[in-house]
C-alpha cells in the first residue's frame, strides 16, 4: 500500500448489515497506479461484477469524471444511453422501474449528497433497501464516513476503492482527480454543455483576434497547460436571444452569454457555448415545434420540473451563442480554422470523430440526431451571414492580465464568495433559527459580478475568474429557486465553493491572510 495514504482498505465491499463486514482483495489490484487507471479499474469491476442496467452519476464533478473515463483510450465498458445524472431522475421515472441501478460518485466525505439521492430514488418508487436493485459505489471515502451512512434501511456506500482517508489524503486524491480532468481538457467538458470542435490550422493569435470581433476575450492556461479562452458577449443590442423560444417572463438581457474555448489535443479546440437565462418558476412552457422536437417530452408536460425547463432553455440559448461565435470566426478568420461537426454515435464505431451522446445524461429525452442537424444548420448559416459582416467593424479591446494576477484574483474572488455566503447563513440563522441552510445555497452570477465591480474588474475578467475556479473544481454550479422583492420566484444558476474541503481551505486561508483589499 502507498505509505503516503492512511486508508485502511484499498478495496472494500460491504457484505452484511449496517455495521458491515469488509472483504479485502488487495492482491487483485496494483497499489500505486495513475488515478485514471484506478478509477477505470474500480468502475469496470463494479459493472462486471454487479451487471447493472443503469448507471446514475452524482452531478457535477462525477459526470465529468465519467466522461473523462468514457472518452479516454481503452474506455470503461459502458454506453451513454444507460447513464443518468442525479439531477434529472424525476424526468424519466419509468426508466428506473425494476432496474438494477449502480450509483457512482468519485468522493464522499459526509455523504449528504448521496443520502439525498438515495432518498430521492425511494420517492420515485425504487426499492433502495434491496441489494438486488441499488448499489452505491464511491471511489474515495473520508474517514468521517468510514463506517458508512445509514440511509433508508441500507448502509452506503456498498463498495469503495479507498476509505478511511484523513483530510490531507482525501484532499490529495481530490487534487489528482481534478488534474486528471484538466488533462482531458476541462471540467467544463462534462455532460451538461454542447460543444463543437474546431481545428486551428493557421495562426492561434489570428484565431483569438477573430473571437474578439464581437466579444470580450481572455486567454489563460489551465493547470495542465492547456490553452483556454473565455469569450463574453455583453452587447444585448447585437447578441439577441430568441425570446419566442423561451417561457413567457424569461430574462434574456443583462445575463451571462459566453463561449468557452478549451484545447482538447494539439490544435483541436472545443467551442462550448454557455447561456442560462433565469426562468419564472412553476410556469408551463408552450415551446415551439423545433424546441419540442429537440428536447422531447421532459420539458413539455404540465408536471415538468423547473429544473428540466431551466436546462432546456439553457441548451436552446447556447445554440444562439454558438451561432455568434461561428459567425465571428468565419467573418474575421475563415482560413485559420476548420469546423468538425458532431456525428451520429453509430457512425463512429469504426472511425474517428466525436459525438454528443453524453448530453443525454443531463437531457434524457434529447433527440441527439435532431441536435446534430440544428448545429449543422447553424454552421451553414453562420458562413453565409459572415460574408455580409466580413468588412464591418474591428476586434473589441480585451482586458490585459497576466496569468499570475488572474489566478491571484480567482483566489480572492473565492474568498469573498465564501465570506458573503457565510454572512448570509449567519443572518438567516438569526432571523429564522434555521441551521444548516437548505441546499443549494449560492450566489447568482449578478451578485458575483457585483463583487467584481467592487474591485474595479471588467465583466470579462470576472467571467474568466468563474471559469478558472470551475476548472479547478473550487466553484460549483446549482439550479436554485429564488424570490425577488415582490416574492416572485425565478429559477436561476447559482455558485458556491465546492463542499466542506474547499470551504475549509478558503476559510483557513482567509484567517491567515485576511480578505483581499478593495483593489488588488
Amino acid at each position: 500500500m502507498n505509505s503516503s495514504f492512511t486508508a485502511d482498505y484499498i478495496w472494500g465491499v460491504q457484505t452484511s448489515g449496517i455495521s458491515g463486514s469488509i472483504r479485502d482483495t488487495d492482491s487483485d489490484f496494483p497499489k500505486a497506479i495513475p488515478i485514471k487507471q484506478a478509477l477505470k479499474q474500480f468502475l469496470n469491476s463494479q459493472i462486471r461484477t454487479w451487471k447493472p442496467d443503469l448507471l446514475i452519476v452524482l452531478e457535477r464533478k462525477g459526470t465529468a469524471v465519467l466522461r473523462s473515463l468514457m472518452e479516454s483510450d481503452n474506455p470503461i465498458e459502458w454506453n451513454w444511453e444507460n447513464v443518468l445524472s442525479s439531477k434529472v431522475l424525476e424526468q424519466v421515472p419509468s426508466r428506473l422501474a425494476g432496474k438494477r441501478i449502480l450509483v457512482f460518485d468519485d468522493m464522499m466525505k459526509g455523504g449528504a449528497h448521496l443520502k439525498r439521492l438515495v432518498q430521492h430514488l425511494k420517492e420515485l418508487g425504487v426499492d433502495v433497501s434491496s441489494p438486488d436493485q441499488v448499489r452505491v459505489a464511491v471511489f474515495a471515502v473520508h474517514e468521517e464516513s468510514s463506517a458508512g451512512q445509514a440511509v433508508e434501511g441500507t448502509n452506503i456506500p456498498h463498495a469503495w476503492y479507498r476509505r478511511g482517508l484523513t483530510t490531507p489524503d482525501y484532499t490529495k486524491i481530490r487534487t489528482e482527480i481534478v488534474e486528471m480532468m484538466q488533462q482531458s481538457g476541462s471540467l467544463m467538458l462534462d455532460t451538461e454543455h454542447l460543444e463543437v470542435r474546431v481545428n486551428v490550422i493557421g495562426s492561434f493569435d489570428k484565431f483569438v483576434k477573430a473571437l474578439r470581433r464581437s466579444g470580450k476575450v481572455t486567454v489563460f492556461r489551465s493547470a495542465s497547460s492547456r490553452s483556454n479562452i473565455t469569450v463574453l458577449y455583453e452587447d444585448d443590442t447585437i447578441h439577441l436571444l430568441p425570446r419566442e423560444d423561451f417561457p413567457e417572463g424569461t430574462k434574456t438581457e443583462s445575463i451571462v452569454k459566453k463561449c468557452r474555448v478549451v484545447q482538447r489535443s494539439g490544435n483541436e479546440f472545443a467551442l462550448i457555448p454557455i447561456c442560462f437565462p433565469a426562468i419564472p418558476a412553476g410556469h408551463l412552457w408552450n415551446c415551439s415545434h423545433e424546441v419540442a422536437s429537440l428536447l422531447g417530452r421532459s420539458v413539455q408536460t404540465s408536471d415538468a420540473s423547473d429544473t428540466a425547463r431551466f436546462y432546456g432553455v439553457g441548451l436552446r440559448a447556447a445554440l444562439s451563442v454558438l451561432r455568434w461565435v461561428l459567425r465571428d470566426l468565419y467573418a474575421a478568420a475563415p482560413r485559420e480554422f476548420t469546423v468538425s461537426l458532431p456525428a451520429n454515435p453509430k457512425d463512429l464505431r469504426h472511425g474517428r470523430g466525436y459525438h454528443l451522446a453524453h448530453l443525454q445524461v443531463m437531457y434524457p429525452t434529447l433527440d441527439v440526431d435532431y441536435l446534430n442537424k440544428w448545429i449543422a444548420k447553424i454552421e451553414h448559416e453562420a458562413q453565409s451571414e459572415s460574408r455580409l459582416l466580413h468588412r464591418q467593424g474591428g476586434p473589441l479591446p480585451s482586458p490585459l492580465l497576466g496569468e499570475d494576477e488572474l489566478y491571484e484574483r480567482a483566489i480572492g474572488l473565492l474568498q469573498v464568495i465564501t465570506d458573503v455566503l457565510d454572512r448570509k447563513r449567519v443572518s438567516l440563522y438569526w432571523r429564522s433559527g434555521v441551521y444548516p441552510t437548505a441546499h443549494p445555497f449560492g450566489l447568482t452570477a449578478a451578485e458575483i459580478f457585483a463583487i467584481g465591480q467592487r474591485f474595479g474588474w471588467e465583466q470579462a475578467i470576472t467571467s474568466t475568474l468563474f471559469d478558472v475556479l470551475i476548472d479547478q473544481a473550487t466553484l460549483v454550479t446549482h439550479v436554485q429557486t429564488l424570490s425577488d422583492t415582490r416574492n416572485q420566484k425565478t429559477v436561476e444558476r447559482t455558485f458556491e465553493p465546492d463542499g466542506e474541503i474547499v470551504s475549509g481551505i478558503v476559510r483557513r486561508y482567509t484567517a491567515q491572510w485576511g480578505l483581499p483589499d478593495v483593489i488588488f
